[in-house]
């Protein structure tokens, strides 16, 4: 029996799928926006873009009246709250007050917000005569209101001023950690007396939209560097396109970018952004062709490789990263990067990845004295293809699977350290399967009400370890 058992081991197969590259030769593209404000405000969406790719200024059909509102929130990196100014210039910091006439007593609007009690939105007006401040109004709101909900707020003139200029600002809150949120819309000044200019844009109907191109299931530079797309469409090995990737400047600074990147990187590479590889299963071979035209004697195109792995607390670990250089190419090009055979030992010793990640970027110097990111280097990629190598995971006969009941009657429930796929399986004294599932997770439930009483072998597999458990069925 002894024997069988170990054969039985031996034998039993590992769950494994091989995905290819989502979007590998390029042929798939989509129209993105790029550029998002309310006309004539100015908002942070160019400052949280740069940072974090994302915008924190949106059109909203949740209108108070006609058909936008604007949404304001923090941006995906959680450090910029939303913002938006009228006569204050967001790239420079610069006030320059937009032409003005009235004194109105007061000003309004309707709002939806979901702001912390130890933050605040803020809402400020501020009137100018000939660049000297006359007069203001400002309000802050927080905590929580579901439906729409006007506030106002006085306004206060010196005596004798006569406006002739304005700015306003408004933030979702003066923390971007916080997550505070806002949707407002319909600002308005009211006159009691007399009238006078009202807040331009304040209906927020219209917004000045603008496209760009987007990768499908690829992050690229474009959002950092519009109106000048950093990636688009190139001539093709094969198919219809290739990926074509320049040096840009960023909307604001010098800083060139120019790369494609499978992957998030304002988050971790453990996500569905990245590569998932399955259980025993690591990419060890990429290859694809490429052109590459230099901007200077110096520079060469880069291709990088990153493996990672969901840890036992749910965190992103880096296992390995590798670094290769192009050199410039004018007609089509293959490359092919293998794993180091003593990485892959490392991997069958325990610690293997369970997401890929790669990225190819237009210029790297090998120079550094020379300026990176050369605006007339051009690096064409298509059909990039990998290749998987079965990896032997290690048996831990000592557990780490906590499995109950035991005995078991009708169910059994087991919990393992990592939250992963899994391969679990139920085996009899003769070898036989009797129950094999796959689930992801870290944990799973399987019925045995259908399976005879006996001793069995519990085998659960979540791709860096196998650990088997003794189990005994008792109805």
């Amino acid at each position: 029996m002894k024997n069988t058992l170990l054969f039985a081991f031996l034998l039993c197969s590992t769950w494994s799928w091989s995905q290819t590259i989502p979007n590998s030769s390029f042929e798939n593209w989509s129209d993105c926006p790029y550029l998002e404000e309310p006309i004539p405000f100015q908002t942070s969406n160019e400052i949280a873009s740069s940072i974090s790719g994302s915008f924190n200024v949106e059109q909203s059909t949740n209108a108070h009246g006609g058909n936008y509102s604007a949404y304001l929130h923090e941006d995906a990196s959680g450090q910029i709250q939303g913002m938006l100014t009228l006569g204050i210039d967001f790239n420079t910091g610069e006030t320059i007050p937009l032409p003005f006439t009235g004194s109105p007593d007061s000003i309004g609007l309707w709002a939806i917000y979901n702001i912390s009690d130890i933050d605040y939105a803020t809402i400020m007006l501020t009137l100018y005569q000939d660049g000297l401040n006359v007069g203001y109004a400002t309000f802050t709101l927080n905590g929580i209101t579901t439906e729409y909900t006007y506030y106002s707020a006085a306004v206060t003139i010196d005596a004798g001023a006569v406006p002739n200029g304005m700015t306003l600002m408004i933030s979702s809150g003066n923390d971007g950690s916080l997550a505070g949120e806002m949707y407002i819309d319909d600002i308005h000044l009211i006159y009691n007396t007399g009238t006078g200019t009202d807040i331009p844009g304040g209906d927020f109907e219209n917004w000045n939209i603008s496209s760009m191109p987007c990768l499908d299931s690829w992050y690229t530079t474009n959002l950092y560097t519009m109106p000048n797309p950093s990636v688009g469409q190139g001539e093709p090995h094969s198919g219809n396109h290739s990926a074509r990737i320049t040096n840009q400047p960023i909307s604001f600074g010098n800083v060139a970018l120019g790369y494609i990147l499978l992957g998030n990187p304002d988050t971790d590479f453990c996500d569905d952004n990245s590569l998932s590889m399955a259980q025993g299963q690591a990419v060890t071979t990429l290859s694809g062709y490429y052109k590459y035209t230099a901007g200077n004697a110096s520079e060469m195109a880069t291709l990088f490789m990153h493996y990672s792995a969901t840890n036992d607390l749910g965190g992103c670990d880096s296992i390995y990263e590798y670094y290769q250089y192009l050199p410039a190419a004018a007609d089509w090009t293959q490359f092919t990067v293998n794993v180091p055979a003593d990485v892959i030992a490392e991997w069958e010793a325990g610690n293997a990845p369970d997401h890929f990640t790669v990225g190819l970027v237009s210029t790297m110097v090998s120079d550094t004295s020379e300026t990176n990111g050369d605006p007339n280097s051009v690096l064409l990629v298509d059909d990039l293809n990998v290749s998987y190598t079965t990896i032997d995971v290690k048996e831990n006969l000592s557990s780490s699977v906590s499995v109950y009941p035991n005995p078991a009657a009708d169910v059994l429930h087991i919990q393992w350290p990592t939250y992963t796929p899994a391969n679990i399986q139920l085996i009899d004294a003769v070898g036989k399967t009797m129950i094999t599932t796959n689930v992801f997770g870290a944990n799973a439930t399987i019925s045995t009400s259908d399976v005879p009483v006996g001793v069995y072998v519990l085998r659960v597999n979540d791709g860096q370890s196998i650990t088997t458990q003794q189990i005994v069925v008792q109805h």
